[in-house]
């Protein structure tokens, strides 16, 4: 059941999004799968990798001993590309999405702008309401494409820093592991 509040808020997020023009609806479009990523990474970095690190170090643990050092060197290589490449899948999307973010808003800013022109060069002057819409659809999409960028960022370094912890981690485990053994 909505009551006044909700219906309020929705109101007033349809005259944002309304003020931003066309191009804020790309930028959220953009915002949503860039969430999506993050929500994606959080979860996997939290409760997948742990799973999946444990089942390929069981398998470097489990490596016939019998086998020759460079089989086993090869195995173990093998294993630390998987984990690195499991740890930095979608981070890419993630980037491209922060790098987006501040040009889609920028493009806000030229069609905002254009918007401005066109009401110049019909009405002169003389019609700051009109104006002023222009304006709005100039400024909201740049900043929202700012704010989503950064945001993303902060999330992108954050992930970079969990994937080399995890890198160190789980490379210390197999090769410390591998070099013990072979000598």
């Amino acid at each position: 059941m909505l009551d006044i509040n909700s219906i309020d808020l929705i109101e007033g997020v349809s005259a944002f999004l309304d003020a931003g023009g066309v191009v804020l609806y790309l930028i959220l479009g953009l915002a949503l799968i860039m969430f999506s990523v993050i929500f994606e990474r959080i979860f996997y970095y939290r409760f997948r990798f742990k799973k999946e690190s444990k089942h390929w170090i069981v398998q470097s643990d489990e490596l016939d001993k019998n086998l020759p050092k460079e089989s086993v060197e090869r195995i173990v290589m093998m294993i630390s590309s998987n984990a690195r490449i499991a740890l930095k899948l979608n981070t890419n999307i993630l980037h491209i999405c922060i790098a987006l973010a501040p040009l889609f808003g920028l493009l806000g800013t030229v069609t905002g702008m254009i918007s401005v022109f066109e009401v110049m060069e019909t009405f002169g002057n003389s019609n700051p309401k009109l104006m002023a819409s222009g304006v709005s659809k100039a400024i909201i999409p740049t900043m929202v494409g700012m704010v989503i960028s950064i945001i993303g960022l902060l999330f992108a370094l954050q992930f970079k820093s969990t994937i080399k912890k995890y890198h160190q981690i789980f490379d210390e485990h197999l090769y410390g592991r591998m070099n013990y053994e072979t000598h």
